[in-house]
């Protein structure tokens, strides 16, 4: 990870929740509340680009993607297919990339700490 350009990219480049969340942890900021809504997954493929771009541009590798799990435990399933979000996302998949995300949605709200309560509705315990 270049420090000097994830600096870079927090002040130049376009931010999302997801990705600042990213930076966030890669950053190692003190004091975060991880389970806030200040911080998320990414949910379609105009989040997973902003969350790219940090990823290219900081030169991360799965390492470093790895050390956000940490911080966010929530990011795991994520981060265990960033690959295929990846190809999806460079090879202009982006409904495959949203199918990729949908896939991971409820084991990322069961490690948020929320219970499935229907369908589409869940309860934060």
């Amino acid at each position: 990870m270049n420090k000097d350009k994830m600096i870079e990219w927090i002040g130049t480049h376009h931010v999302g929740v997801s990705s600042k969340t990213m930076w966030v942890a890669l950053m190692e900021i003190p004091n975060i509340t991880p389970n806030s809504s200040n911080y998320d997954v990414p949910h379609d493929a105009d989040d997973f680009s902003r969350c790219y771009d940090l990823y290219r541009f900081a030169k991360l590798d799965l390492n470093d993607l790895r050390k956000i799990e940490k911080v966010f435990p929530y990011w795991k399933p994520i981060i265990d297919v960033w690959s295929n979000l990846a190809t999806a996302y460079i090879g202009m998949c982006y409904e495959r990339v949203y199918d990729i995300l949908q896939s991971k949605h409820d084991e990322v709200m069961r490690l948020k700490g929320s219970k499935k309560v229907s369908a589409n509705c869940w309860k934060r315990l």
